[in-house]
């Protein structure tokens, strides 16, 4: 949906999926879209999305491959 792009609360969207339940499969989407658009996530949104992908990694139980995606992409978020 290319006009997604331009909608002013995508951001806040994106986030709100994080907290649809199947969690492991809103947790997916969540960062697959995070890593995506890593690039353009506003200065303001980032420790929202790094503290939901830090509380997530605490409170699961996830494979190394898993849980190392999870940490490379906060690592991401706290250098920009």
């Amino acid at each position: 949906m290319p006009q997604f792009d331009k909608y002013e609360g995508k951001w806040d969207y994106i986030i709100s999926t994080a907290k649809i339940p199947p969690k492991r499969y809103s947790m997916d989407n969540f960062l697959f879209e995070i890593e995506k658009k890593i690039s353009e996530i506003p200065i303001e949104k980032i420790e929202i999305i790094t503290n939901i992908l830090a509380k997530y990694i605490n409170s699961s139980k996830l494979d190394i491959t898993t849980h190392n995606r999870y940490v490379d992409v906060i690592e991401k978020l706290k250098i920009r």
